[in-house]
């Protein structure tokens, strides 16, 4: 009985590790549209910058580990001109600008969601930071830094797929 209750455990966990990446990939194009807006809203921009740009959204609550791995890679990565680092659900800007330092927090690539205009396309997927993909000033595609996907890791390579190269750390 206790095996048979392990393997319904481990179907349902794979279920979950293959369904949910995949229903986060498949958005469309008003949901996409519609984020864009609400970056742009942020940045006081009426439209995203033409390049290959990327949107590192990170809500201030919610999957601890993943979210930590975000704000680190925000550290090391901040003064990179392709990458913008929105701070979403803030309960304390106080505690945010302490996390970061000074340096990292005011840093022209720092936004501040502080009326939570960002909406997730995917509402079971909010409590993980989410990597939006600019291309030609829309975004391409969503990808989520959760235990089932390594979104930061596709930061990095989307944006070696062409001439951008990442800054180098002041």
């Amino acid at each position: 009985m206790k095996i048979l209750h392990n393997i319904r455990f481990y179907k349902l966990l794979l279920i979950s590790l293959v369904v949910i990446p995949l229903t986060s990939w498949q958005l469309s194009e008003p949901a996409l549209k519609k984020l864009a807006n609400e970056i742009c809203s942020l940045n006081k921009k009426t439209d995203l910058p033409p390049g290959r740009n990327i949107y590192l959204i990170l809500p201030n609550q919610g999957c601890e580990g993943c979210i930590t791995s975000a704000e680190q890679y925000t550290q090391d990565n901040y003064n990179n001109p392709h990458i913008y680092y929105v701070f979403t659900r803030i309960n304390s800007v106080k505690l945010l600008r302490l996390i970061l330092t000074n340096k990292v927090f005011y840093s022209k690539h720092i936004l501040l969601d502080t009326a939570n205009k960002i909406t997730y396309p995917d509402d079971n997927m909010k409590i993980y930071p989410m990597v939006a993909f600019g291309d030609k000033g829309k975004i391409s595609r969503i990808e989520y830094q959760s235990p089932a996907s390594d979104g930061l890791k596709d930061i990095d390579a989307y944006l070696s797929q062409s001439t951008i190269q990442k800054s180098s750390k002041l």
